[in-house]
C-alpha cells in the first residue's frame, strides 16, 4: 500500500512538473513574441541603433565552480576580427574578386572594414513573473514566483532609404 502512495505522488509531482515546464515555456513565447515585433521595427529602421552587445570569447566558473551556470563570468572581447576571418574574408574565392564588389555602386555597408561602421544592433528586453503551482511551490522549489525573462539583438543595416516609399508605386 506505501508503494501505491508512492508511485501515485511521483506522478502527481512528474505532471506538475510538465504542466509547469509547459506554462514557464508559453508565458516566455508570449514575452518574447512582442519583443521580436518592436526589434524587427526597429532593425528595418533608417537609422543604426547606437548600442552593440558585448562579444563574449569565453567564459570562466563562478564561485561555485560548476560550468554554465548563474555566476560563470564571460570574457569579452571583439567581434571585429572574428566577422572578418571567419565570414567576410571567406565570401569570395580569391582577393582579386573583390574588385566586382567594389565597382557597385549600393547602400549597403562595406563589411571588409569591420562591423563598425557597418552594423548596428537593436535591442530589446523584457522578463516577466511566472506563478508556481502549489505542489512545485510547497514541495519542490520552495518559491511562489519564478521570473522568466528575455533579451534579443536585432542587427540593422540602416540601408538609406529602407522603409521609405518613393512615389514610383506600381
Amino acid at each position: 500500500m506505501i508503494e501505491f502512495v508512492i508511485a501515485i505522488l511521483l506522478v502527481v509531482i512528474i505532471l506538475a512538473g510538465f504542466f509547469q515546464f509547459f506554462d514557464i515555456a508559453m508565458t516566455r513565447g508570449e514575452m518574447l513574441e512582442p519583443l521580436r515585433a518592436d526589434a524587427g521595427r526597429k532593425a528595418m529602421g533608417t537609422s543604426r541603433a547606437a548600442s552593440r552587445p558585448d562579444y563574449i570569447v569565453s567564459w570562466e566558473e563562478g564561485d561555485d565552480e560548476q560550468r554554465h551556470t548563474a555566476d560563470d563570468k564571460s570574457r569579452n572581447g571583439s567581434a571585429a576580427s572574428t566577422l572578418g576571418s571567419a565570414i567576410v574574408a571567406h565570401s569570395v574565392r580569391d582577393n582579386a574578386d573583390w574588385q566586382y564588389v567594389d565597382g557597385i555602386e549600393s547602400d549597403l555597408p562595406d563589411l571588409r572594414g569591420g562591423i563598425g561602421p557597418a552594423l548596428g544592433f537593436t535591442h530589446e528586453r523584457n522578463h516577466a513573473d511566472v506563478e508556481l503551482l502549489p505542489i512545485m511551490r510547497n514541495w519542490i522549489i520552495g518559491k511562489d514566483k519564478v521570473v522568466v525573462g528575455g533579451e534579443l539583438w536585432f542587427p540593422t543595416m540602416a540601408i538609406s532609404g529602407a522603409g521609405q516609399d518613393d512615389g514610383g508605386g506600381e
